[in-house]
C-alpha cells in the first residue's frame, strides 16, 4: 500500500499524523468491499489528543499537496478525531476501513511522521498484535483509548509525532497509533492504537456536523 494516505499535520508548534478520509469511507465501512476508494479526501483521522492542543489553524501537508483547517470535531471517550480541510485533497487511491474484531497475532503497518517533521514521506514501522485493551490511558490520564489493542513495533517503534498516524492489517485501516509505553523514558516498542469499527457511528456523526 502506497503511503500517500498519511498526512503530516501541525498547528500551534505541535505535529502529528493523519489519514486523509472521505465520506464513502465512513457510509461504506459496514459492507464487504475489496479494493481502495478513489476519491478526493476532505477529512482527516487524527489522534484526539493533538487536537487538544491546537491553534485557531491547522496546517496539512501530503506527498502531493498542502492545504489548511479551521473545524475539528473530536469522539468522545476515545483518542480519535476529525478534521475537515477546507477544500480537498487530489484524487487518489485510499485504503479501506476494517470492520471486522482485530485478532492477536496478526502483522500490523503503521505510518506516521515521528521524528521527522519536515518529511513528506511517512516511515513505516512493522508491528504485530499481543492484545486487545478495552481501556487504556496515558501516564497523565488525559489521553484515554476505548476498544483498543497493543502493537509491539520491531524493529523500529512508534514515537512522538506517529500519533494519529494509520496502523492498517492486511491493507485495510485497523486503528490509528495513540500511545507508546515509555516507563523511565525508555520505550519498549509497545504501542497503544485506537480502533475504529466500534466508533464508525460516532465518526459518521462528526463528519455530519462538520459539513457546512
Amino acid at each position: 500500500m502506497r503511503s500517500h494516505h498519511t498526512v503530516r499535520i501541525k498547528s500551534a508548534g505541535h505535529y502529528a499524523s493523519g489519514l486523509l478520509l472521505t465520506r464513502q469511507h465512513l457510509d461504506e465501512a459496514d459492507a464487504t468491499l475489496a479494493g481502495s476508494i478513489s476519491e478526493r479526501a476532505s477529512y482527516i483521522l487524527t489522534a484526539d489528543h493533538f487536537l487538544r492542543s491546537c491553534g485557531t489553524i491547522i496546517y496539512i501537508r501530503g506527498q502531493s499537496f498542502n492545504a489548511t483547517a479551521t473545524t475539528s470535531l473530536s469522539v468522545f471517550g476515545t483518542d480519535l478525531g476529525l478534521i475537515k480541510i477546507d477544500g480537498k485533497a487530489p484524487t487518489m487511491a485510499l485504503p479501506r476501513l476494517a470492520t471486522t474484531p482485530i485478532r492477536i497475532g496478526t502483522k500490523t503497518t503503521t505510518y506516521g511522521f515521528g521524528g521527522q517533521p519536515n518529511a513528506t514521506v511517512p516511515k513505516e514501522i512493522h508491528g504485530r498484535v499481543i492484545s486487545t485493551v478495552p481501556m487504556g490511558m496515558s501516564k497523565n490520564r488525559v489521553t484515554r483509548v476505548t476498544h483498543g489493542a497493543l502493537v509491539y513495533n520491531s524493529p523500529g517503534k512508534a514515537v512522538k509525532g506517529d500519533s494519529g498516524g494509520p496502523v492498517l492489517i492486511d491493507g485495510l485501516v485497523t486503528g490509528i497509533q495513540s500511545m507508546i509505553t515509555d516507563p523511565g523514558g525508555w520505550n519498549t516498542g509497545v504501542a497503544t492504537i485506537a480502533l475504529i469499527s466500534e466508533h464508525l457511528p460516532a465518526l459518521r456523526q462528526a463528519a455530519a456536523q462538520l459539513e457546512p
